[in-house]
């Protein structure tokens, strides 16, 4: 059974005689869009349910106490700085049905090292800086619905060792994967046509590249410093 309660009132609760029987205690919730719902349990697992547009994020006053994010089947975006700055995020799950997901969505998400998108996803965009900066991401598998890299998607992911860029990609945007010291690889797929400043900067692990006939554009310094 599920059990509401006060935030401030969950430990006091559960100390109290006859309510030990519950185990799962939701902290806060409430809505997140015309047709969505949310609510965080006291482990730390923040739900998002619904059919829709995600346009606000209410739960942000528990960044702290949030370690796992899913998404049900139906939300359609993540809206910007959904998530961003969130120190103890370990997981996130993203269904097929999310189209877009905002600029810095998981921005500096320091623990954050598992992100699971639908095989089926129907993700075309992702804004700038969504993953920047989160040091524990060891691997991302984009998928082929995606066509754009944006900026600074991926940069100072310190930990990331593998990514796989699909072969819907045409642009890679500026500094998308700098300081990410932890790839030694990376192959290009043919419908890259331009890659931006930086890109690739300061990859300092980096020793193998394939860059595709396709390219057309390629900016300034995209491999300074590896």
């Amino acid at each position: 059974a599920l059990v509401y309660v006060p935030a401030a009132s969950v430990e006091a609760y559960k100390a109290a005689e006859g309510w030990n029987k519950f185990t799962n205690w939701i902290m806060a919730s409430g809505t997140c869009g015309d047709n969505l719902t949310w609510k965080l349990s006291t482990d730390g697992e923040l739900t998002i349910e619904g059919i829709g547009a995600m346009t606000s994020t209410p739960w942000s006053i528990y960044s702290e106490q949030v370690s796992t994010v899913t998404i049900g089947e139906g939300v359609t975006n993540i809206g910007e700085w959904a998530f961003g700055y969130y120190p103890n995020l370990t997981s996130i799950t993203i269904p097929a049905s999310v189209t877009t997901i905002g600029g810095a969505a998981f921005m500096n998400c320091s623990s954050l090292a598992s992100v699971t998108i639908a095989e089926n996803s129907q993700l075309v965009s992702i804004g700038s800086s969504a993953f920047n900066w989160c040091s524990y991401l060891t691997s991302v598998t984009i998928p082929n619905s995606v066509t754009s890299i944006g900026e600074y998607l991926f940069a100072e992911c310190s930990g990331l060792t593998s990514i796989t860029i699909p072969n819907s990609v045409t642009s890679i945007g500026e500094e998308a994967f700098a300081e990410c010291s932890g790839l030694t690889s990376i192959t290009i797929p043919n419908s890259v046509t331009s890659i931006g400043n930086e890109a690739f900067g300061c990859c300092s692990g980096l020793t193998s590249i394939t860059i595709p006939n396709s390219l057309t554009c390629i900016g300034e310094y995209v491999f300074g410093e590896c």
